[in-house]
């Protein structure tokens, strides 16, 4: 067995002798947790975006809040219609 032989065997030795870092392990429970934390802000953006597209009330809330007396005047509270105003976005 010449030196090249016994340096890629020593190698190789040490590469499957070699037990893993603390360093690796929490570089190894970041990455993890990036990407959790990637995958639920997906997740949100992809709600947020189907809440968007459809009306904050249905026809029957409406109207349900329409005959809903006012805790302070005790007078039936007239909604017509609801309108969502875009305002800053919530970080």
């Amino acid at each position: 067995m010449n030196w090249r032989d016994r340096f890629l065997t020593g190698g190789e030795v040490g590469l499957k002798s070699r037990e893993p870092e603390v360093e690796d392990e929490e570089r190894r429970r970041l990455k993890s947790v990036v990407a959790t934390v990637s995958v639920e802000n997906e997740l949100l953006r992809e709600k947020i975006a189907r809440l968007e597209k459809r009306p904050p009330f249905g026809v029957a809330e409406v109207e349900s809040m329409s005959r809903t007396l006012s805790p302070s005047t005790q007078a039936v509270v007239r909604v017509k219609f609801c309108k969502i105003v875009p305002g800053p976005p919530i970080l």
